[in-house]
């Protein structure tokens, strides 16, 4: 006899889940349109300044630094995220300007050199690094 229940009570149960799970619910927003349907090309509106382009030039200058030995070592550009954009062996003494392809969404980059680290901004298509930072301003 428990048997029979069990039985008739699973059947309820699938036959409940059944018909509940293929009932359509109905989205009172999807009724109402807001939007208007565009049907051509020219009823589109795009902000001006709205351009294809995933990419930008930006100028990368290095500034000379004054030393009394030639030291040369690593420059890296690198995204705050740590992927490496530009990378060449610099010396320290020589001024150094070249164009770099960055993603236009990228507002700042990490330039290293040995020790030196710094995040700069990007200004007017601009990265402009030197070798001075705090720890090398000498009292005289």
């Amino acid at each position: 006899m428990r048997k029979e229940h069990l039985l008739v009570f699973v059947l309820i149960a699938l036959i409940q889940t059944t018909f509940t799970s293929c009932k359509k619910l109905e989205n009172a927003e999807s009724k109402t349109e807001t939007t208007p349907k565009i049907t051509n090309f020219k009823q589109i509106k795009v902000d001006p300044s709205f351009d294809w382009k995933s990419t930008s030039n930006v100028t990368l200058n290095i500034a000379a630094a004054n030393t009394p030995v030639t030291i040369t070592n690593t420059l890296v550009v690198k995204t705050e995220t740590g992927v490496v954009i530009y990378k060449k062996l610099q010396k320290m003494n020589e001024a150094f300007t070249t164009s770099l392809v960055v993603p236009s969404s990228l507002k700042k980059v990490v330039v290293s050199y040995g020790s030196i680290v710094k995040t700069i901004d990007i200004t007017n298509k601009r990265i402009d690094f030197n070798f001075i930072t705090e720890t090398t301003l000498v009292e005289q």
